[in-house]
């Protein structure tokens, strides 16, 4: 099952947060391999497949990006001063 079809107004605070967690977990995971493949310099990858591997990534960390500011407007609906950021 597809994690971001879930919806999240449906989610409790509880199952938010862990969402919220899980996502945060999948951007690092993004970067770090956004960062091994597009940033390595041991073997010779071709602009056009350069250029499909950079769009891939950007349109992956917008959508997650996105689920995030979904998930945290969600819990400030429900408590605002319990509302953190976890990625600072």
């Amino acid at each position: 099952m597809n994690r971001e079809n879930i919806d999240i107004d449906t989610l409790t605070r509880e199952e938010l947060e862990r969402e919220l967690q899980r996502v945060l977990e999948e951007i690092d995971d993004l970067n770090d391999m956004q960062q091994a493949v597009l940033g390595q310099t041991g073997i010779h990858i071709g602009v056009v497949l350069l250029q499909k591997y950079r769009s891939r990534f950007d349109r992956d960390l917008e959508r997650f990006n996105d689920r995030v500011v979904r998930i945290r407007a969600r819990l400030a609906m429900n408590n605002p001063e319990r509302v953190k950021r976890q990625d600072e």
